[in-house]
């Protein structure tokens, strides 16, 4: 069997069923075989029959291969896991579902998810830039030991960023607000030119 990445270890299989069928015992059979490992693999089966709008929690179920007592056969054994997920991936999550179910005859709707990813993000950014400041100022009071490691990575990430008080900061905010209200309007005016447009069209047909 070929590694395309030997950096990654393999700790299951996965398919689409209620519960584990001979085929999966198969699979999983030829699995451990060919992996040669002490580790028992997991099985993940997804229900699609359970996929509806609205839900929660994932259709899915995780499977572990036991031996079954007073026999050399395997069973499989649900086992309870937890779902871990990072706030950028729930942002994430979050707008691909806003721009799979919203309109795009509504003016502005492209605009207002733009707008509210770039919202989204400046949130994360505050709250990260909050947690340095919050430890600069515990090593500053005495309250945590300096991490000569941290304290680097803080001044390689400081430096890559201009800061405020430089001359052509604010000048460069400027510009960039403006090319901002810029866009958004030509964006308006494009989608009035296109209804007017097309009230135009109509009106000849009419006549």
């Amino acid at each position: 069997m070929t590694q395309v990445f030997p950096q990654y270890e393999i700790v299951g299989c996965y398919g689409m069923g209620t519960e584990p069928t001979p085929d999966d015992r198969a699979l999983h059979q030829q699995m451990v075989g060919m992996l040669s490992t002490d580790t028992e693999l997991l099985l993940l089966l997804l229900d699609p029959l359970k996929m509806t709008l609205g839900r929660e929690a994932m259709p899915i179920q995780l499977w572990e291969a036991t031996m079954a007592p007073g026999t050399l056969s395997t069973t499989f054994t649900s086992v309870p896991y937890v779902v871990e997920s990072t706030k950028d991936e729930r942002i994430a999550t979050h707008q691909l579902v806003q721009g799979a179910h919203a309109d795009s005859t509504i003016p502005g709707s492209h605009t207002r998810r733009h707008l509210e990813a770039q919202q989204n993000a400046a949130q994360i950014l505050q709250a990260r830039l909050q947690v340095i400041q919050q430890y600069i100022d515990s090593v500053q009071a005495g309250e945590l030991p300096a991490d000569p490691s941290i304290l680097h990575q803080i001044s390689g990430l400081c430096s890559n960023y201009p800061a405020a008080a430089q001359p052509d900061f604010q000048a460069n905010i400027a510009t960039a607000r403006a090319t901002a209200h810029q866009i958004s309007y030509l964006g308006t005016l494009s989608n009035a030119v296109s209804h007017l447009d097309r009230l135009v069209r109509e009106t000849r047909v009419r006549e």
